[in-house]
């Protein structure tokens, strides 16, 4: 070896040679993901033709779609033949869609504000890392106020409610200084049901009658104003109707002669006078019912006084003539019990006399008497001093609206009663375990549409003839109780998955079974419950439609009923149901990549 060799050390990295053109690109991705075997590359290309032709022949349905029409037969006398969807339908019933056909259509605004007070309230729930924990505190109160939005009333009905929920806390307190935290629990609970119960009641009947009588005569003379001038607002209606209708009609008569692209064309430069003739005709329709509404109530309250000053008679007579009746007979309440006894009377010989029933008939229309009148002067008071928004029944509910009702309320009073129930079923205490098993069981062994027709039927047996649960209530409850046993079996299995090590750590940081189910049990159940409880909801959300079943009209109800049922639209069916899957898929999607994000955010011990 030469003594003057030198050993070479490179001073600059070898830039890096590019990979093969088959490695990278588009290629790649295509042989890698598509075509990287045999049966891949025929699946590949199976999907591929299957996509094609869907394409090939929903796209002319769409691109063909009619979407300004009064009714099937236009939509047909457009199309001549060729393929394409009466998406009109959508055009002209999107709101009974959303909102139902009975909901004031002066009242949209309140639905809409109180969904987007929804997302609001959601938000610290769903977003908790985001948003300031502050907001919790309008989640709080948002209950109340979705409610007072919805069905409308005196603004201080929802008020009084609260003021249950708030009164809690101090009652907890003061019985948590003398007894138990169970006792006081208990106690605080039974207040709620109590006030809830009757408490409510007669408060919001008191400050009806205070401010009732303090507003009667302003009310009285704005009505007597607002029923003179509404003859006259209805007859101008009625003219700009007539003159609508005539201006829209020769020209329309004349396209469908025609029709084709000559009707489409009439119709959308029309479309401003057939939008301007449903107006009219829903202010119409409004101004008529305002008329009868301020009319009747203004007759109550010309009634009132001498409502009020022949009560006391009224009650006197009624209590003389129950006093008069026999004992057979004086605890007979109704007019059905009564016709039962009658008939006992006479297939087993009872004894009674005639003049009984007579007497019996006459002391049970003297009471009927005293309630029609109690409920007259309740009802006259209540609108008088009604300082709030227009009250809506249940039964005015409708569309999409009913399914989002029906869908968020139920899922968030499920989750906590599921949890709890879940816990219950773990519980070592034998009755609360079994109870627990019991109603889960049950209900998981019940379809849900039998719980509706429970709710809508069979539940009225078992309450008293006074009693009237409001039918949406006892929906949710039976949905809600529906809901809970599933996902309390959902959280079962998160609590089963957990190690027995968990429990034992949380014992031996002197944790009580409060402290670790709360810091160190549920979260982490909860965390591996994610998708199963996001199944339920999902499910739950679309099981909302079965209330069609029970007379209840939203959003499939709604288009199997009042639209499909129209001499208009009958026999409109892929564009109205594809237009609910549509709906419904938005929702549930949101809800699956929410609870996928979700997951993300959780996975804290792969970071």
């Amino acid at each position: 070896m030469s003594q003057h060799s030198t050993a070479f050390v490179r001073r600059d990295f070898v830039d890096s040679a590019p990979p093969p053109p088959g490695e990278t690109g588009l290629v790649h991705w295509l042989r890698v993901n598509l075509f990287a075997t045999i049966p891949s590359s025929i699946l590949t290309i199976a999907a591929i033709a299957a996509v094609y032709f869907l394409i090939v022949g929903v796209f002319p349905w769409f691109y063909n779609g009619v979407w300004q029409a009064d009714s099937l037969a236009q939509c047909q006398a457009i199309l001549e033949g060729k393929t394409g969807g009466c998406f009109a339908v959508l055009t002209e019933r999107w709101k009974q869609l959303m909102f139902g056909f009975a909901y004031p259509e002066s009242a949209y605004w309140r639905p809409v504000v109180a969904f987007v007070l929804l997302g609001v309230a959601l938000a610290p729930v769903l977003f908790s890392n985001s948003v300031p924990r502050k907001m919790l505190g309008f989640t709080a109160v948002y209950p109340f106020i979705m409610v007072w939005l919805l069905w409308g009333g005196a603004f201080w009905l929802p008020l009084l409610i609260l003021a249950g929920f708030v009164l809690m806390v101090p009652i907890y307190r003061v019985v948590l200084n003398r007894f138990t935290d169970a006792v006081a629990l208990l106690s605080a609970a039974a207040f709620l049901v109590l006030w809830l119960g009757w408490g409510v009641s007669i408060a919001n009947d008191s400050i009806n009658r205070i401010v009732g009588a303090m507003r009667m005569d302003a009310q009285v003379a704005a009505l007597q104003q607002e029923v003179d001038l509404l003859p006259g607002r209805i007859a101008a209606l009625e003219q700009e109707v007539e003159t609508l209708e005539d201006a829209i009609a020769d020209p329309i008569a004349e396209a469908e002669a025609v029709g084709g692209e000559t009707l489409r064309a009439v119709l959308s430069d029309l479309a401003p006078e057939r939008e301007a003739l449903r107006d009219r005709r829903r202010d119409l329709a409004e101004a008529n019912s305002a008329l009868s509404d301020n009319t009747t109530l203004l007759n109550r309250a010309n009634e009132l006084p001498v409502i009020e000053e022949s009560l006391p008679v009224l009650r006197a007579a009624a209590a003389s003539l129950r006093a008069a009746l026999p004992d057979t007979v004086r605890r007979v309440k109704s007019p059905e019990g009564l016709e039962g006894l009658r008939n006992r009377n006479a297939d087993e010989g009872l004894g009674i006399p005639m003049s009984d029933f007579r007497a019996a008939e006459a002391a049970l229309g003297a009471e009927a008497a005293v309630q029609t009148a109690e409920l007259s002067i309740e009802r006259t008071y209540a609108d008088i001093a009604r300082i709030g928004l227009e009250p809506v029944s249940s039964r005015q509910f409708g569309g999409f609206m009913l399914n989002m009702i029906l869908g968020t309320v139920c899922v968030s009073l499920s989750l906590p009663i599921g949890i709890l129930l879940a816990l219950g079923r773990q519980s070592s205490m034998p009755i609360v375990k079994w109870l627990c098993v019991m109603f889960i069981e049950f209900v998981r062994g019940v379809p849900l549409i039998t719980l509706l027709f429970v709710a809508n039927v069979v539940l009225a047996y078992f309450l008293p003839p006074e009693v009237t649960f409001d039918l949406i209530l006892r929906v949710i409850i039976m949905i809600t109780m529906f809901a809970s046993a599933y996902i309390a079996e959902v959280v079962r299995g998160g609590l089963a998955a957990l190690p027995r090590g968990q429990y034992e750590a949380a014992d031996s940081l002197g944790l009580d079974y409060a402290q670790s189910i709360q810091l160190i049990i549920l979260p982490q159940a909860l965390k591996i419950s994610i998708p199963g409880i996001v199944n339920v909801a999902v499910g739950l959300f679309k099981d909302t439609t079965l209330v069609s079943v029970i007379s209840m009209f939203d959003l499939v109800g709604m288009i199997r009923g009042p639209i499909f049922g129209s001499l208009e639209w009958n026999g409109v069916y892929w564009e109205a149901l594809g237009f609910a899957a549509f709906v419904f898929f938005i929702v549930c999607y949101s809800i699956s990549q929410y609870s996928q994000w979700l997951e993300r955010q959780l996975q804290t011990d792969r970071r």
